[in-house]
C-alpha cells in the first residue's frame, strides 16, 4: 500500500512534517547528544574532583598568590643556606685555604711539614712539654699518594697539637693521623664533609682532659670525639693518667647548592591488618 503525500490536505502535511521533525530531533538527541552530555557530566565531575584536591593542597592559587609563595620559598631557601654556611663554619676544624687551593705537590707538603715540626717543637720547649719528634707524620710520599690529603692530615695534627699545648698537657707520647673518611647525609650520594681523625696518647691529669674537651668544643676549633680511654699509671703520682683519644678534624668540601637531595623512603601501604 503506497501513501501519496500529495493527496493529503495541507493540515495533514503540516502535521506530518512536525511529527517527522520531532522524531528526527528525538533520534538525534538519543543517539548523538545523550552520549555527549554523559561524557560532559563525567568530565565536569573529574574537573571538580581535581579542583577540590588542588584546593586542599593549596595549589589552586592565582598569579599573585603564586608569586608570594615563590618569594616565600626563595626567602626560606636563602635563610636555610645561610644557616648551613654558619653551621659549617662553626664545626669546621681546618680550612680549605689552610692546605692550599690548587695543586699541592710533594715538595709543598715536605716544606710545610718541616715548618710545622719546627714551630711546634719550639712552642713545646717553651712550655716544657714533651712532643714526638716527627709528630706522627712521615715526610716521604709515595707516587700514588695524594699530597693534598697528606696536607690536610698535617693541618689536623697541627691544630690538635696546638690545642694540647695551649692546655699544658705535660707529655704527648704518640700522635697518629688515621685514614680520612667522607661524611654523607642519609640517603644522599654526595660527600659534604671530610673528617681527618688523629689518635693521641698522652700523660696528664683529669684537669688536662677537661680543659682539652672544653677547648676542642669551641666553634672554629671543634674536633669530633671518636674514642676515649683512660687508664691509671703505675707511677706513685695518682694524678697522672694514661689517656688515649681519637679526635676528628672536620672540613666542609661542598656548597649547600651542590648537595644531592636525600632519597625519600618509599611509602609502605598495608595490604592486610597487622597485629590484633
Amino acid at each position: 500500500m503506497t501513501i501519496s503525500f500529495r493527496k493529503w490536505s495541507e493540515r495533514q502535511q503540516v502535521l506530518a512534517v512536525i511529527l517527522g521533525g520531532g522524531l528526527f530531533l528525538s533520534a538525534l538527541w538519543f543517539f548523538l547528544l545523550t552520549p555527549l552530555n554523559r561524557q560532559r557530566r563525567a568530565l565536569e565531575k573529574d574537573i571538580e574532583q581535581i579542583r577540590t584536591e588542588l584546593a586542599a593542597k593549596g595549589l589552586l592559587l592565582d598569579m599573585t598568590a603564586l608569586n608570594e609563595t615563590r618569594q616565600q620559598a626563595y626567602d626560606e631557601h636563602k635563610s636555610r643556606r645561610a644557616e648551613w654556611l654558619q653551621a659549617a663554619g662553626h664545626i669546621q676544624s681546618i680550612e680549605e685555604s689552610g692546605a692550599g687551593i690548587g695543586g699541592v705537590g710533594h715538595i709543598d707538603y715536605k716544606v710545610a711539614l718541616f715548618d710545622v715540626r719546627h714551630r711546634l717543637q719550639r712552642k713545646a720547649r717553651a712550655l716544657n712539654v714533651v712532643l714526638p719528634a716527627d709528630l706522627g707524620m712521615e715526610a716521604a710520599i709515595r707516587s700514588n699518594e695524594d699530597a693534598r690529603e697528606r696536607m690536610y692530615q698535617l693541618r689536623a695534627v697541627e691544630r690538635l697539637v696546638d690545642l694540647c699545648l695551649d692546655v699544658n698537657i705535660p707529655r704527648l707520647q704518640s700522635i697518629a693521623p688515621l685514614e680520612p673518611n667522607g661524611i654523607m647525609l642519609p640517603g644522599s650520594t654526595t660527600v659534604y664533609m671530610r673528617e681527618y681523625p688523629v689518635k693521641l696518647e698522652f700523660l696528664g691529669s683529669m684537669d688536662n682532659l677537661y680543659a682539652l674537651f672544653e677547648t676542642v668544643a669551641q666553634p672554629g676549633r671543634l674536633f669530633a670525639l671518636r674514642q676515649c680511654r683512660i687508664e691509671s699509671t703505675v707511677a706513685d703520682t695518682r694524678d697522672i693518667l694514661e689517656i688515649s683519644l681519637t679526635l676528628s678534624a672536620l672540613l666542609s668540601v661542598v656548597e649547600p647548592d651542590e648537595l644531592t637531595p636525600a632519597a625519600k623512603a618509599p611509602v609502605q601501604r598495608l595490604t592486610r591488618p597487622l597485629g590484633f
